[in-house]
């Protein structure tokens, strides 16, 4: 991992990870690295190596906000941004 910020971006639409992807890139330090999830299991298996879990959206299988009290349950230390029902285009 190093000194590359690792950002965990879930959520079931592609389209909505894309653009926030694009929006956080403008924002965080060049070289940032992303990965993407639209499951639980995924998030679930990716979260422990990420410096931060952002959920654009609600994903397949489960809610954003139950995926946020999840996450928070098994990772008290891990930051955990749900963008919740922000405008889409």
């Amino acid at each position: 991992m190093g000194d590359t910020p690792h950002v965990l971006l879930a959520g079931a639409d592609p389209k909505r990870r894309a653009a926030v992807r694009e929006e956080m890139r403008e924002a965080l330090a060049p070289g940032t690295r992303f990965e993407e999830a639209s499951l639980v299991w995924e998030v679930l298996q990716r979260a422990p190596t990420s410096e931060i879990v952002v959920l654009a959206d609600d994903l397949h299988d489960a809610t954003a906000e139950s995926l946020m009290l999840l996450l928070g349950a098994r990772h008290p230390r891990l930051p955990i941004i749900s963008l919740g029902a922000c405008a889409q285009d």
